[in-house]
């Protein structure tokens, strides 16, 4: 039997946690930036360099919002 755990608040978290979690999304920002930097390096075509380097940076840009939406409420705890 499974219990379902969705929806359920133990309280406040601890500061631990919280800086564990900005550590974490602080490394998974910095993991984006090692792909594409590693995915230019790897790259030999002009146009696929040129490609990669478009995305890159919405791609970086989505993580570091991606990463504010979910530290917001994990401070207000």
């Amino acid at each position: 039997m499974t219990t379902d755990q969705a929806g359920k608040h133990e309280g406040p978290q601890s500061q631990e946690s919280f800086v564990s979690l900005d550590a974490f999304l602080n490394k998974f920002a910095d993991l984006t930036s090692q792909l594409s930097n590693g995915m230019l390096d790897q790259a030999t075509d002009a146009d696929e360099k040129e490609l990669i380097a478009a995305y890159a940076k919405p791609l970086s840009e989505q993580v570091v919002q991606l990463n504010d939406y979910i530290i917001a409420p994990a401070m207000r705890c």
